[in-house]
């Protein structure tokens, strides 16, 4: 079982579901299951309002298309509404939002239904290979379901056959 991966955004004025905490703290163990969650791991069912990520940034409307191009709506996906923590369609392994920083394009939240995390394979500065390890694991992953899914052998995550198809490249997409 994991713990929660950054501080927890309970008083950061953003986060305005003030029984999250309480609803927390009275489930008992013996009513979670065996992942320790009471909603599904990766927070497809989510329709909280959480709207910072696990470092603290601030989510991006999903209607809005700056600073960051969105590839999911709310025309396709009912649940994305103002600039709250989903995972659409279950695509990822955990909660996430576009972020209003220019320089990141999107992290994972916290889950409050489901407390464990989730496993972080890889970084956020598209870094990847032995040399590089993530927070858990190495070596450090490109994330599968990003633009840049493939690790070259210079240790870069990008696409294409410089990335996906070289001697010593691994394409993270294909493996899962």
């Amino acid at each position: 079982m994991y713990a929660f991966v950054g501080a927890p955004q309970f008083c950061n004025a953003a986060y305005r579901d003030q029984n999250a905490l309480q609803r927390m703290t009275d489930v008992s163990v013996e009513s979670l299951d065996k992942t320790g969650c009471t909603g599904k791991p990766h927070g497809s069912d989510y329709r909280g309002n959480i709207s910072v990520t696990r470092s603290g940034k601030t989510c991006q409307r999903w209607d809005v298309d700056f600073p960051h191009h969105h590839y999911y709506g709310p025309e396709e996906y009912a649940e994305l509404a103002e600039n709250y923590c989903r995972n659409p369609g279950g695509i990822a392994p955990g909660l996430w939002c576009y972020i209003t920083d220019p320089s990141t394009r999107w992290e994972y939240c916290i889950n409050p239904t489901c407390p464990t995390g989730i496993v972080e394979m890889w970084r956020y500065d598209g870094r990847c290979g032995m040399s590089f390890p993530a927070s858990e694991a190495t070596p450090g992953e490109c994330n599968p379901y990003s633009s840049k899914p493939c690790c070259s052998a210079y240790g870069w995550c990008g696409n294409g056959s410089i990335y996906c198809s070289c001697v010593n490249c691994v394409h993270y997409r294909a493996k899962k």
